[in-house]
This record gives structure tokens, sequence and C-alpha cells, in this order.
């Protein structure tokens, strides 16, 4: 029993740092709307890069923000007794949030300076992420009671 609380603690800690990150991105997000109506204000076009920036970075946010929402059921779930999490789990769950995190800001770097083949990188970095996000859930070790 204690096992599975030290390990859901682990990942409803995850959870909380994943759902923060997202928090903080997601008003950035909103900020750079902000920018993109004083562009728009001041100058009678946006370049497309821009808004496809901003549109990639809110976008990518929410995605990990619901990343961060379904570990904090994880966790519940650990806590229960349904789902059994190893350290290479863990380990998994906690590269895969830096890996999203890490793409998301490199995508939104690079095409906010219009530069579309680095941010292609911050693409990559995240797609890889997620996937192991989704597989390490996929694959999590459910118990079957």
């Amino acid at each position: 029993m204690e096992k599975e609380n030290l390990e859901a603690k682990n990942v409803e800690r995850l959870s909380y740092y994943t759902t923060g990150i997202a928090l903080i991105y997601l008003v950035i997000g909103l900020l750079s709307g902000f920018w993109l109506v004083y562009i728009k204000a001041t100058e009678d076009s946006i370049p497309d890069l821009v808004v496809s920036a901003h549109s990639h970075f809110l976008c990518m946010s929410i995605i990990i923000l619901i990343v961060g929402l379904a570990m904090k059921n994880w966790a519940r779930e650990i806590k229960e007794g349904k789902f059994d999490l190893s350290r290479g789990r863990l380990r998994s769950a906690q590269a895969s949030i830096t890996l999203l995190a890490l793409g998301n800001i490199i995508t939104f770097a690079f095409l906010s300076v219009e530069m579309p083949k680095p941010a292609l990188v911050g693409d990559i970095l995240f797609f890889i992420g997620f996937l192991m996000v989704a597989i390490g859930w996929i694959l999590g070790g459910r118990k079957i009671k």
C-alpha cells in the first residue's frame, strides 16, 4: 500500500508540473494573441508563420494540459490499485513531458521569427513526447480485478 501511495504521489507531482507548464504556456499564447491584435491594428497584415506559431502554440499547450489532467486520473488509479507503475514508466512519463514542453517552445520560437525548418524539430520532439505518453498509457500495466 505504501508503494502505491509513493507511486501515486510521484505521478500526482508530475501531473501538477505538467498542468502548471500548460497553464503558463496558455497565458503566453493569450499574450501572443494580444500581440497579434496589436500587429493587426498597427499594420495591415500579419505574417502567416506568426499566425501559425500562435495557433500551434495554443493547440499544443491544450494537449499538454490534457495530458496533465489525465495524469491526475492516472495517480488516482494507482492509489486504487487499478494501475501499476514501474520506475521505468515514471521516467518515461517524465521524459515525455520534457519533450512535449520543449517541442512546444521550440516550435513557437522558430515560427515566430519565421524559420519553419528548425520549427519542424520542435514538432518532431512534441510528437515523440506525445507518442511516449500514449504508448505508456496503452501498455501501462493494467491490473485485472
